[in-house]
């Protein structure tokens, strides 16, 4: 069995991996990303004002091993979303 800690470094590495990422809706023009400032991860839609994705610590005492899933689930599922590198991005936007 996985140990809180465990559990918060897997949530961790995933929204950094995400974190490197833009996600691109082609139906509703919209563009979606995850970031990180000083430990916190945030989520952004076009550019707007930005969100936290959830506590991490309280996602992972209510939820345990399950918390990952959870967090994937309210942030991508159903929404149509591919994936672009964020480096592919910059470069396809200093080209324009």
């Amino acid at each position: 069995m996985k140990t809180n800690e465990q559990i918060k470094k897997e949530l961790v590495d995933y929204l950094t991996k995400t974190s490197k990422h833009v996600f691109y809706n082609e139906e509703s023009k919209t563009l979606f990303q995850v970031t990180e400032e000083g430990g916190v991860f945030y989520e952004q839609k076009n550019g707007g004002l930005k969100s936290t994705v959830t506590n991490l610590d309280n996602a992972v005492s209510y939820y345990g091993v399950n918390a990952k899933n959870v967090i994937k689930h309210r942030l991508f599922l159903d929404k149509g979303y591919k994936s672009i590198k964020r480096s592919a991005l910059k470069h396809i936007l200093n080209a324009a």
